[in-house]
C-alpha cells in the first residue's frame, strides 16, 4: 500500500498497489475548523495535510493547516492530535502544549519523528515515548530564517519544505535558500550538500550546481533525488 497525504482534499488516501484502487482512510473533503478532533478517520475534518510516516501501526501525518501532527491509527482508522496546541509559533515543551508553524515534512527516527517546520523555518524532533517533548534542532521563531550552517544556536533555514533520512542525516530541500541541506544526526550541525542562494539551472558538482525553490528531496542507495520544483524538473 502507499498512503498519500492529498492536501488540497483534506484527506490520507490509500492506493492499493496490487488491486489498482485508491480509497479514503481520513478526513471528509472538508477542511477542520476544530483544534483537537478525534475519532474516526472518515469521520474527522482534516486541515491540510502534506506529508506522513509511518512508525509501528502509526500514520505520522504533518497537517500544516492546523500547525499540528496528528495520528492515524491503521489498526481502528482512529484519528487525533498528537503534538502542537493549534496555535502558529514555534514553541517547545509537552506535546499538546507545543507550538508549530505549518509543519510541512516528517520522518521517523530512534524514538522520535523530526518535522521540518516550515513558517519558523525550523528542524523539530517529536518524541515517541513516554512524556515526550518537542524539541527545537534548528530556527528561533516565527518568521525568523537566514541561511547559516553550524548548530542549533547558529543554524537557519529560509521556508524549507522538504525532508527524507539517509542513514546518518536529514536531508532537507532549503525551498527559498534555493539549497539542499544536510542536518547531521550525530552533532546537530546543518551543512550545505549543494546549491547557493542564487536561482538557477545548472547541473555539475555539488559546489556548482544551481536549484529554483527545490521542493522534495527523497534518498536511495546514495542518491539523491530532488523535486526541483521552480525548474519543472527532477
Amino acid at each position: 500500500s502507499l498512503y498519500i497525504a492529498d492536501a488540497g482534499n483534506h484527506a490520507i488516501r490509500r492506493a492499493d498497489l496490487k488491486a489498482r484502487k485508491v480509497v479514503t482512510i481520513a478526513g471528509t473533503g472538508r477542511r477542520s475548523l476544530s483544534r483537537f478532533p478525534e475519532g474516526a478517520g472518515t469521520a474527522v475534518d482534516l486541515n491540510y495535510p502534506t506529508d506522513l510516516t509511518w512508525v509501528g501501526e502509526q500514520l505520522y501525518i504533518a497537517m500544516t493547516g492546523a500547525h499540528q501532527i496528528w495520528t492515524l491509527d491503521l489498526r481502528d482508522g482512529n484519528i487525533k492530535v498528537y503534538a502542537g496546541s493549534g496555535i502558529e509559533n514555534l514553541l517547545d515543551g509537552p506535546l499538546r502544549k507545543s507550538a508549530f508553524a505549518q509543519p510541512a515534512g516528517i520522518v521517523p527516527s530512534e524514538n522520535a519523528v523530526y518535522v521540518l517546520d516550515s513558517e519558523v523555518s525550523a528542524i523539530r524532533r517529536v518524541g515517541l515515548f513516554l512524556g515526550a517533548q518537542v524539541e527545537t534542532m534548528a530556527g528561533k521563531g516565527l518568521h525568523t530564517y537566514g541561511d547559516e550552517e553550524g548548530g542549533p544556536e547558529q543554524a537557519r533555514l529560509q521556508h524549507p519544505l522538504g525532508l527524507c533520512r539517509t542513514p546518518e542525516s536529514l536531508l532537507i530541500a532549503d525551498t527559498y535558500n534555493n539549497k539542499i541541506r544536510v542536518f547531521s544526526l550525530s552533532d546537530n550541525t546543518l551543512t550545505t550538500l549543494s546549491g547557493d542562494a542564487r536561482r538557477g539551472y545548472r547541473d555539475g558538482p555539488f559546489h556548482r550546481a544551481l536549484f529554483n525553490g527545490p521542493g522534495g528531496v527523497s534518498y536511495m542507495n546514495n542518491r539523491v533525488f530532488i523535486a526541483d520544483t521552480n525548474n519543472h524538473c527532477i
